[in-house]
């Protein structure tokens, strides 16, 4: 079950980052040539530049892991369908700049709490924090509709949109 969840999130991921590319192509261009549109691969290692630059890669890998099980156990642990959509990942993808601009004005730099740590954390990462539970959300849901027929495919076609719409545009936001 676990390395099948695996596989499902790191597929998801990429296919994500092949939608992060067609996504920043189209934002960028109005014209595109066959290169353009063909040459994925040299992206993959733009993104991973970019974000090795800009953050810490084992803090990106391990907000992302935990993330990613939190979007995970809510969906395997409840079978309802309200759980199995989209909702969650909509409402933190909502909430979530409006929590990083009210914790950047309250923010202390000098503290030994804990808390303060992990507000600190959550406005750096936050949107990796909403990549990793949206992936883990859809990966899920895919999980849940592939394996136990939790869910209808009528259920899952709009809620992995809503997910994958998110997870891009996240991304996106953390690379610009």
């Amino acid at each position: 079950m676990i390395i099948e969840i695996i596989i499902i999130l790191l597929i998801y991921i990429t296919l994500m980052i092949v939608a992060l590319y067609y996504y920043d192509l189209f934002q960028s261009k109005d014209m595109y040539s066959k290169d353009e549109l063909k040459n994925i691969l040299p992206y993959f290692k733009i993104i991973f530049d970019h974000i090795s630059t800009e953050y810490s890669i084992s803090m990106v890998i391990l907000v992302f892991i935990i993330a990613s099980i939190v979007g995970l156990l809510p969906l395997l642990l409840i079978t309802h369908w309200i759980v199995n959509s989209a909702l969650l990942g909509v409402i933190l993808y909502l909430i979530t700049p409006y929590i990083k601009s009210r914790f950047e004005e309250t923010q202390v730099t000098v503290t030994e709490s804990y808390a303060d740590s992990a507000v600190a954390l959550f406005i750096r990462y936050g949107y990796i924090i909403i990549v990793g539970f949206s992936a883990g959300m859809a990966s899920a849901i895919i999980y849940n509709w592939a394996v136990f027929k939790l869910i209808h495919f009528l259920w899952l076609l709009p809620n992995l949109i809503a997910l994958s719409a998110i997870t891009v545009i996240s991304m996106y936001r953390s690379i610009k």
